[in-house]
């Protein structure tokens, strides 16, 4: 699995979007105009719904514990409500809620599985996002950023499973994410 450090996913994903009024999907890396909050690896699910008439698994949401990298102790959750993607803290009981705003294939560069799958579809996107709602305080109600990376599992099932028999089944998808958040 592809790892980096903090700053260096930052300098490349974020920096350009913080000087931008829009989001644009950056091409090049810019000097780090922010610090980095905090930084939590996220265990759990992601959420789907078969929409028979859209003939796919849609995204309904997702559950999974933030874990404190340096203590193993759980620190928050990260969760949708009303179909936006939240992250809490426990310590401080601080949310942010965001939108995407830029997705990044998975990088992984492990060999395809035994289906000929290539890994990186078996892998939900890295991904950058933009603050849209956050607590009154606490430390992510400065976050304007939060990024995932070094992403594992998580992708729906393949739309062909989604036949009329399972219209409206849902199904809850392993993964596991390292997730950052930037002032």
């Amino acid at each position: 699995m592809p790892s980096m450090t903090s700053t260096a996913f930052f300098l490349l994903l974020l920096a350009p979007l913080a000087a931008m009024s829009a989001p644009v999907i950056p091409r090049t890396a810019a000097p780090a105009p922010a610090p980095l909050l905090v930084t939590s690896t996220a265990k759990g699910v992601q959420n789907y719904v078969c929409d028979y008439s859209k003939g796919k698994w849609l995204l309904t949401g997702a559950n999974a514990d933030l874990i404190d990298d340096a203590t193993g102790a759980n620190v928050g959750t990260h969760y949708f409500e009303n179909a936006v993607p939240h992250w809490k803290l426990s310590a401080d009981n601080s949310f942010v809620a965001v939108r995407a705003i830029f997705p990044i294939p998975s990088p992984d560069k492990d060999a395809p599985s035994a289906d000929g799958t290539p890994a990186s579809a078996k892998n939900i996107p890295w991904l950058v996002t933009r603050k849209v709602a956050c607590s009154q305080s606490g430390l992510l109600s400065t976050a304007n950023y939060v990024a995932r990376s070094d992403t594992v599992g998580g992708v729906a099932p393949p739309a062909s499973t989604c036949t009329p028999g399972k219209h409206g089944s849902t199904v809850s998808i392993d993964y596991f994410a390292k997730y950052y958040f930037g002032k």
